[in-house]
């Protein structure tokens, strides 16, 4: 995943350059179940719109409530902090909206060592 995402988030800041629009904000990445398939979606936020390209689509992250948790270490073992908060969820008796997304505090142009994220997971919920 770590390969991957330096390949996407390389993309995407070359993209924002070539165009002249700034990221504004840290990457994220958000994973959305497809039945028994998960697709992945990486992305860098903007300030405005940009222009799609063959492999740079345009997306949104909601807003609301959401319950958020920090995770320091590989980004393939935050799938604790996601159970950490569907747990929360669960114990309060509110409802997911929709997939979780994290949020990776890293310059996307200089990946850290794999053991060193700190990322933050953030899911909206309802009560």
């Amino acid at each position: 995943m770590t390969s991957w995402l330096s390949g996407v988030y390389g993309t995407l800041t070359l993209h924002l350059q070539r165009i002249g629009v700034p990221a504004i904000g840290q990457p994220f990445v958000r994973y959305h179940e497809r039945g028994h398939h998960l697709d992945v979606e990486a992305g860098l936020p903007t300030a405005e719109r940009i222009t799609p390209k063959a492999e740079v689509k345009l997306s949104s992250l909601p807003g609301g409530t959401v319950a958020t948790i920090w995770h320091h270490g590989a980004p393939e073992e935050v799938d604790a902090a996601v159970e950490a908060l569907d747990a929360w969820m669960e114990q309060r008796g509110v409802e997911p909206v929709g997939a979780p997304w994290a949020v990776h505090h890293i310059d996307p142009t200089a990946l850290p060592e794999r053991g060193s994220w700190t990322t933050e997971v953030i899911w909206p919920f309802r009560e």
